[in-house]
């Protein structure tokens, strides 16, 4: 499925749009391509009036019309929930071939599955915390009558905040 949206030093040559560029009709310029999954792929962007970097989500070339309302289903589902736990969509739109894309936070954070990779079995006292934020963010969806269809540690993004070290934020809903 699709990667996190985590800040990217690097800039595929292989992304379908041009970096750098701004997207014509909309208030983006592209700064990097973060990553892609099964319908999407993620760039770093920049709103080009406030100077704000932003995760912009953009559907796959070829994806049916079917797959197009379930991207856009998806946004509007991410953009009902009010939860520092979940990541934020801010704006969406539609690119001049048709393609509807949506706009999320940039994250600056690593995942779950980064850090289980890196340090094992973690401690009781790391974990509960950790689990206590993702069950308040699960909580959060469920109460706008959605659900996470892919929650795994790719899916959940650790960031360091003033108030812990880390800090859940959900993202990519499946």
């Amino acid at each position: 499925m699709d990667q996190p949206f985590i800040r990217s030093s690097g800039v595929d040559a292989h992304a379908r749009l041009a970096v750098g560029k701004q997207i014509p009709g909309t208030r983006y310029r592209l700064v990097g391509w973060i990553g892609e999954g099964g319908m999407g792929e993620i760039f770093e962007a920049v709103h080009v009036d406030i100077q704000r970097h932003v995760a912009l989500k953009v559907i796959k070339r070829g994806m049916s019309e079917l797959q197009h309302e379930q991207f856009l289903a998806e946004a509007r589902a991410i953009a009902k929930i009010d939860s520092r736990f979940v990541v934020d969509v801010l704006d969406f739109g539609e690119l001049p071939d048709g393609r509807p894309f949506y706009v999320m936070e940039l994250l600056d954070s690593s995942d779950l599955h980064d850090l289980l990779q890196a340090e094992g079995r973690l401690s009781l006292q790391r974990a509960v915390p950790i689990m206590r934020q993702l069950c308040k963010a699960l909580a959060a969806i469920h109460a706008c009558g959605l659900a996470h269809r892919d929650v795994k540690p790719r899916n959940i993004l650790l960031q360091t905040s003033s108030e812990r070290a880390d800090a859940v934020r959900v993202v990519d809903f499946g």
